[in-house]
């Protein structure tokens, strides 16, 4: 099989929260694309040795870190899937993380309105302040729509306290 390659870059500040922690506030990130795989890279302004989950502060069950990639294949302005490494808080006490991709959920969403299911499978790396997501093609029957000329919406999220204490950082 050929390989074809897609390559597109979108560089500068996120649109959302300056107050965000280094961690949750976008620098830049890429797509690029052959016949097999998918990659999106994401990167923040920084990652801190060891990051604090399921913080005392937060309630239980709701999305306490996010970095992810929203797709809008048809660029019809409502995203059909989304990569993301995510950690929702979990009951217990806080722990102290060093392998933040350990730590969290990695999956292709397909999303369908207000809600979102799991697609795929999805292989995430961090490397330095760069979130790498790598998708096989074949994960979801739409993803050959997925192209350079796709909407892609980096985003990440960071909740630190109760249902209002929370930032988030975007940029297209």
């Amino acid at each position: 099989m050929r390989a074809v390659w897609c390559f597109v870059i979108a560089l500068g500040c996120g649109g959302g929260d300056s107050d965000c922690p280094d961690f949750a506030q976008i620098r830049g990130g890429t797509f690029s694309r052959t016949a097999d795989t998918l990659t999106w890279t994401l990167e923040v302004a920084g990652i801190p040795a060891e990051l604090t989950f399921d913080q005392s502060a937060v309630p239980s069950f709701v999305e306490e870190y996010s970095w992810g990639v929203d797709i809008d294949a048809n660029g019809d302005g409502t995203h059909e899937w989304e990569v993301a490494a995510k950690h929702y808080k979990m009951d217990g006490p806080e722990r102290m993380v060093t392998d933040v991709i350990g730590a969290t959920q990695t999956d292709l969403w397909r999303i369908e309105g207000a809600a979102g299911t799991i697609a795929g499978s999805l292989d995430a790396t961090l490397s330095g302040n760069t979130f790498t997501f790598t998708l096989d093609a074949g994960e979801d029957a739409g993803l050959d729509m997925v192209q350079a000329s796709s909407k892609f919406v980096y985003r990440t999220a960071y909740q630190h306290g109760g249902l209002t204490d929370r930032c988030e950082d975007s940029f297209e």
